[in-house]
């Protein structure tokens, strides 16, 4: 299993968080687990410029596993 991160998107997205304090304090970004976030830099117009930034392998994968990760964000903080 191989964990990626997306770095070109994730710290713009966290220096916006940060300018605005758009918290995600909770697994689905809020008690509702909508998963929605005000941040709007990642458009449609940009995903497809987005690259993987560093993977970690776990050594943990058997066939047909997938890891999945929601960052908390709580007062600007990840």
């Amino acid at each position: 299993m191989r964990i990626c991160i997306l770095v070109s998107c994730l710290v713009p997205a966290l220096a916006f968080a940060q300018a605005r304090s758009v918290d995600w304090p909770v697994y689905g970004g809020n008690s509702d687990h909508t998963h929605y976030s005000a941040i709007d830099q990642i458009t449609p117009a940009n995903v497809s410029k987005l690259q993987v930034a560093w993977t970690y392998v776990t050594h943990d994968e058997f066939p047909g596993s997938e890891m999945q990760a929601n960052p908390i964000v709580v007062d600007g903080v990840l």
